[in-house]
């Protein structure tokens, strides 16, 4: 579950590499930091793959655990010497990166829906996924976090209280999905560290729904989302 479009989010992950690259560059040239971009580039590769990951999940996988390898076959001899290890142990390690992802993958997949009357949601996902319906008759908010998890919170069963709502949002290496009632106003306060939040309500309508409405009761959406996402549709 990511609604992130392939193309807006390679453009972030290409932009923050040449970031990376060219502080590299600079402080190879200008400090002369024993050859530093010679001997870690290759370190852009692992950064690549796991923003991928982040970003897209399950979409393209394969291809972000091979950028991840090449780093760290690429990065192996400049470090390997200190922990002992060698191109065998990383072939191991990508086989259980491999294998927990399928378990995990499986694992969200199989997430069951659950219904709440509850006025404040709190929800944690750790490697796996929830889904929530939440049919409050007074919503005052709460917490949603995932950590290479994702979460779907279906709010359009529910109204909000009548000084309206709270919800921090924590979305790290993982997803949160949000469906929100057009008769709400939307405030989204929530940072993105190289992850996104996207207002899909406001791209498919032309504004937020609900915004500015004579009595429209308001839903702030805070929090972070960290090589993740946070979607409100």
């Amino acid at each position: 579950m990511n609604d992130v479009s392939s193309g807006s989010g390679d453009r972030r992950i290409v932009g923050f590499l040449l970031l990376l690259a060219g502080a590299m560059l600079f402080v190879d040239k200008a400090f002369n930091v024993d050859d530093l971009w010679r001997r870690w580039w290759p370190a852009l590769l692992i950064v690549w793959g796991v923003a991928r990951l982040a970003i897209y999940q399950s979409r393209g996988w394969f291809f972000s655990l091979a950028l991840v390898g090449a780093g760290l076959l690429l990065t192996a001899d400049k470090w390997s010497h200190q922990f002992d290890i060698d191109a065998g142990a990383i072939i191991a390690l990508a086989l259980i990166l491999l294998g927990a992802h399928m378990v995990f993958r499986h694992r969200k997949e199989s997430s069951t829906t659950t219904d709440t009357t509850s006025d404040t949601i709190h929800g944690n996902s750790v490697f796996g996924g929830y889904s929530t319906v939440v049919r409050s008759a007074s919503f005052r908010g709460g917490e949603v976090s995932t950590i290479f998890g994702s979460a779907e919170i279906d709010l359009t069963q529910a109204e909000l209280a009548r000084e309206g709502a709270r919800l921090t949002v924590s979305a790290t290496f993982g997803s949160v999905e949000m469906s929100v009632p057009d008769s709400w106003e939307l405030v989204i306060s929530a940072t993105p560290i190289l992850g996104s939040v996207e207002d899909q309500r406001k791209r498919a309508q032309g504004g937020i729904s609900g915004a500015g409405a004579i009595g429209a009761r308001t839903l702030t959406i805070e929090g972070t989302a960290t090589f993740g996402s946070i979607v409100v549709k």
